[in-house]
């Protein structure tokens, strides 16, 4: 008896398709949130050239704002590619990426269930589509398909899955084109970004563990894997110079600053936080990072808390791996696309993020579908009876409408970089990063606003996104500076000159800073001192022609003085 009788095989897929725009639809609508406009508009100067910027982004490093800076981002030209392509032929239109995002996503999935298909073919028909579908809901797949700028690890997915698509049909009829094209995705997911990375091992597992390939077979496809797509990865990045190692701020990631050794018990703090976000996931972020992420030591008593937990999911897939590879093979995924992003041996940005769990999430599904098919601890199939279908059906539909109502509220969320920052700030008030960039936003937010009410409410909003970030990390030059130049348009120069002070004492050395303290104590009669500071704006940078045109304003005598 069927657990789930399920429709012709092409109404699955168009099933499948209709949920994932019931809950992702409302991103068709949304302009350009976090990190968006730098490489997608003008802002990324080589994008912005349509096609004929295509050779400068295949020879140039990846840097999200096109300025051609070896700043640690790698080698990643497919995601630009297909940005300069949409400039080229549409323009900047933010609706029109998001739909093409979506349309990848769905086609992403498309590719999912032929592959469960495929690989679960001695398994009830409905376990390879309730696995696809609780992947293609969760609502922790919001960042990256709301996010332009996360475009890269859709298409990571994609050609990832695409590689396993033709393996599997390798292993059931061999002929080289299989091998030719599963090698060729591979290459593609390598130039869209290195995240790409678990797919080497996942697709030799998945074949071995489910009897597609021989043990010794799959350890061979593994190296060849491997081998392959590192030298496709690091080729570029050794003939261009690319240095990977990004530089990592202590407000991005404290544990950048520790020892590998030390970071160890916050790894298994990260793998909980991991695994709470994908069961609950509730409330997400755009950014985690300092103090949203607790730094264990090995005192801690979360760390002896999280390794039990850990051991206790060891001797599950230990006990499961021979009586239900469902389950096994799910946590295996599961533990094998997280472990990169950990914070261990490497610190990665942001400590944590949702995009790094994208994949993950297949990983959970086979675990939710392998514990619905049998128990993890028994070989036996579990005897559907309509009373356990009872309980477990509407237990079903409550879980995909909570995640498409999730989903939904998320993208609203993520309507643009204000609306995100806007509540993600207010979800984590302790956050530094995240209210700093809300300050950031919302004063940006302030050009060309003509209502004065409204202007009023903004700037105040700003105001206080900047106060609290400070009080939460209290040495960053830029947000004292920027408070200040908010303090200014509010015309308060009295608290604008304190904080850009405290900027300048914090390392803002910028023509730009002095320009703003002098432009403050001009505007409350203090010539002498405004004069100190437009000469230092000169002195840091001699074209810096604002300061110039106040000095002349100030001191006739210096006019000569300064054309000369």
């Amino acid at each position: 008896m069927e657990f789930i009788k399920l429709p012709a095989l092409r109404y699955q897929y168009l099933i499948l398709a209709l949920c994932t725009l019931a809950a992702f639809g409302g991103s068709l609508s949304n302009g350009y949130a976090l990190d968006d406009e730098n490489v997608t508009t003008a802002v990324n100067a080589r994008v912005s050239e349509g096609l004929a910027g295509i050779p400068a982004i295949l020879t140039g490093v990846y840097d999200k704002a096109g300025f051609d800076g070896n700043d640690g981002y790698g080698y990643r030209p497919l995601p630009m590619i297909s940005f300069a392509i949409e400039k080229q032929i549409f323009g900047f239109n933010p609706q029109l990426s998001h739909l093409v995002n979506l349309l990848l996503y769905l086609s992403l999935l498309c590719v999912l269930l032929n592959c469960l298909r495929l690989l679960l073919q001695a398994y009830p028909s409905w376990i390879p589509f309730l696995t696809a579908l609780l992947f293609a809901l969760h609502p922790l797949h919001t960042e990256v398909v709301d996010s332009l700028k996360n475009r890269e690890e859709l298409l990571v997915s994609l050609f990832g899955f695409l590689a396993l698509l033709q393996f599997i049909r390798f292993a059931e009829e061999p002929a080289k084109k299989r091998l030719v094209i599963g090698f060729s995705m591979m290459a593609l997911g390598a130039l869209c970004k290195a995240t790409l990375a678990p797919f080497m091992l996942a697709i030799p597992l998945l074949l071995w563990f489910f009897d597609k390939l021989a043990l010794k077979k799959s350890v061979v496809l593994a190296i060849a894997l491997s081998s392959f797509t590192a030298l496709v990865y690091f080729l570029p990045v050794q003939l261009m110079s690319i240095d990977l190692g990004r530089e990592t701020y202590f407000f991005e990631n404290p544990l950048s600053f520790l020892p590998a050794i030390d970071r160890l018990p916050t790894a298994f703090n990260s793998f909980l936080i991991y695994l709470k976000l994908q069961l609950f996931p509730y409330p997400l972020l755009s950014y985690y990072g300092y103090n949203q992420i607790e730094i264990l030591n090995w005192q801690s008593p979360q760390f002896y808390l999280a390794l039990a937990l850990v051991t206790v999911l060891i001797i599950c897939f230990c006990y499961s791996v021979k009586r239900n590879k469902l389950f096994a093979m799910g946590l295996m995924l599961m533990v094998l696309f997280i472990s990169p992003y950990l914070n261990f041996p490497f610190a990665v940005p942001g400590m944590i993020a949702e995009r790094f769990a994208f994949n993950a999430i297949l990983g959970l599904a086979l675990m939710f579908t392998g514990i619905i098919h049998q128990n993890p601890f028994k070989a036996a199939v579990r005897t559907v009876t309509p009373k356990l279908r009872n309980r477990l059906v509407p237990l079903l539909l409550l879980t995909v409408i909570t995640f498409v109502a999730l989903d939904i509220r998320r993208a609203r969320e993520w309507e643009d970089f204000y609306t995100l920052m806007k509540a993600d700030a207010r979800r984590a008030p302790d956050s530094f990063k995240l209210n700093m960039m809300y300050g950031d936003v919302t004063q940006v937010k302030l050009n060309g606003v003509a209502d004065t009410r409204y202007r009023q409410g903004l700037i105040e909003e700003a105001i206080r996104a900047y106060q609290k970030a400070i009080s939460v990390y209290p040495d960053h030059a830029d947000v004292y500076n920027n408070l200040g130049v908010v303090y200014t348009l509010k015309s308060d120069f009295s608290r604008a000159i304190p904080n850009l002070l405290q900027a300048v004492e914090r390392g803002q050395d910028k023509a730009e800073t002095y320009f703003n303290i002098g432009a403050c104590y001009e505007m409350t009669g203090r010539v002498s001192k405004a004069v100190t500071y437009y000469q230092r704006a000169l002195a840091k940078n001699p074209e810096y022609l604002p300061a110039r045109e106040r000095l002349q304003l100030l001191r006739p005598s210096w006019k000569t003085k300064l054309s000369n």
